[in-house]
Order: C-alpha cells, then structure tokens, then sequence
C-alpha cells in the first residue's frame, strides 16, 4: 500500500519521497485506513496537504468520495494533479472554516495552527461534520514537560526553517484542554497516545458519533 500510494506522485520525486515516508513511518495513516475499511461514507481531510492521506486511502482500498481542504495553493494544485481524477475534490481554503461535510472527518496535525480561541470550536465542527457512524480524528501534540514535546518542538521549527509549512504552530494544547473540548462534541470519544515509531508526543484524539445520534449538526 505504501509504495502503491508512493507512485500516485509519480512525476514528482519530492512528494513522491514523502507520501512513502508517511505511508511506512506516520500511524495515523493506518488507523485512519482500518477505522474507514468498508465504509461508504465520504470523509474529509482538513489540512491535506498535497494529498498523501487520500492516496494512501486509495491504496488500502478507500474507495468513497474524499474532500481536501487546505491554506496553501501549491500542494492543492499538486493534490488535484495527482488525484483530482479519482474522487478526491480538493479546495483551498481555512481549516477553521470547514466546508458543509456529512461523513468522516480526518485533521491531522491542524490545531497548533489555529489560535486557543478558535481550537474548541474547530474540534466542534469536526463533531458537526460526523455522520452517524462517522468518525473524526484530529492528531494533535499535547503540550507537556516530556522530552517528547521538546522534540517535536524542534521538529516544528525545522519544518518552518524548511519552508515546508510557511507559517509557524506552536499553539498545542494541554491534555485537559483537549478532554475538555471533547466532552463539549457530545461524541463517543478518546485520547490516546500514538507515537509509532516517531520522536514526537503525537496523540490521537479520536470521536465517534453513534447510531442513535443527531446526524450532521453542522451546515
């Protein structure tokens, strides 16, 4: 699956190098791919870079519509070469201003992006944008004294000084804000660790909207 999305980017050896880096390295790609198996359910991917989340899904099998949605022009330009034939509309545009969705939701990396203010309400539209039986995950660093969050630290601002993401994140926030934010989506919910095999205090903030409950209170 990893080099089969790898070779979606074929023609660009850049993006190509880093969906297979993501693909073998990053575990949010597989648990997103394992939660979505067999559903028919659209999801969307705030952040989406130039696309490697979706062409991993692709290659596992994920075969409902995907929508992208992301600030930076270039990588939403490579993301509709790359994949805008198959299923996957890709949009430029705020992670904060989420378009209208009824599926699953996947936000990996966005919230240290966005200012304290906005980061409850943006988990709350993940929520809204869940179908029943939806899930949204929203991969975050959790802000703390571990030599973990030191190294993604350094990590975010290498990644800055590389001009791979322009602008800066250090806006991550503490466990209990995070299970405060939760308990405010009235979601099925956790929060734990994952790491892999990465440096980083990555956590996965996981939600689940049950049968029984409202469908897609969003716009």
């Amino acid at each position: 699956a990893a080099f089969s999305a790898a070779g979606r980017f074929r023609g660009s050896s850049h993006l190509q190098g880093y969906a297979l880096g993501k693909a073998l390295l990053d575990p949010a790609y597989g648990k997103v791919a394992r939660a979505l198996s067999g559903s028919s359910l659209p999801l969307l991917d705030l952040g989406c870079g130039a696309g490697h989340l979706a062409a991993y899904l692709r290659a596992t099998g994920y075969r409902a519509p995907v929508t992208g949605l992301d600030l930076d022009a270039q990588k939403i330009a490579a993301a509709h070469r790359f994949l805008g034939s198959d299923a996957c509309t890709f949009l430029l545009g705020r992670a904060e201003e989420p378009p209208a969705h009824c599926g699953h939701v996947a936000a990996l990396d966005v919230i240290h992006y966005l200012e304290p203010p906005a980061q409850e309400q943006f988990v709350n539209d993940v929520a809204a944008r869940l179908a029943v039986g939806g899930c949204g995950f929203v991969r975050l660093t959790l802000r703390d004294n571990s030599l973990r969050f030191h190294l993604t630290m350094v990590e975010e601002k290498l990644i800055k000084a590389l001009g791979w993401i322009p602008w800066a994140g250090e806006n991550f926030p503490t466990r209990a804000e995070v299970e405060a934010w939760a308990k405010s989506t009235r979601c099925q919910w956790t929060l734990a660790p994952l790491w892999g095999i990465t440096p980083f205090n990555s956590y996965l903030l996981s939600l689940h909207r049950a049968g029984s409950a409202q469908n897609c209170r969003g716009p």
